[in-house]
């Protein structure tokens, strides 16, 4: 697949910053993803996890390819009625 043209995908370009932001906010207290790594680790080492975070997400911008497993979540129904009365 080739690369995408510079001036399409500049403006989906991260910096570390932002990444780090983002990852000092993580809830400890929520579920981890599909990786099992907790969000306090995330958050913790936030300063350390952003710039090769970055570095993945912006190669897999220039060169349009969304690896597979960034699809795949665990998605849990949650019931508006407390308590369920049925199960569909």
């Amino acid at each position: 697949m080739p690369d995408i043209d510079d001036a399409s995908h500049d403006m989906f370009i991260i910096e570390p910053y932002q990444v780090d932001r983002k990852l000092a906010k993580l809830c400890p207290n929520k579920a981890c993803g599909l990786d099992e790594i907790l969000n306090w680790f995330w958050r913790d080492y936030s300063v350390w996890l952003a710039e090769p975070l970055c570095a993945i997400f912006n190669c897999s911008v220039r060169h349009g390819i969304v690896p597979s497993i960034w699809k795949q979540a665990n998605v849990v129904p949650v019931p508006k009625s407390n308590p369920p009365t049925t199960i569909n």
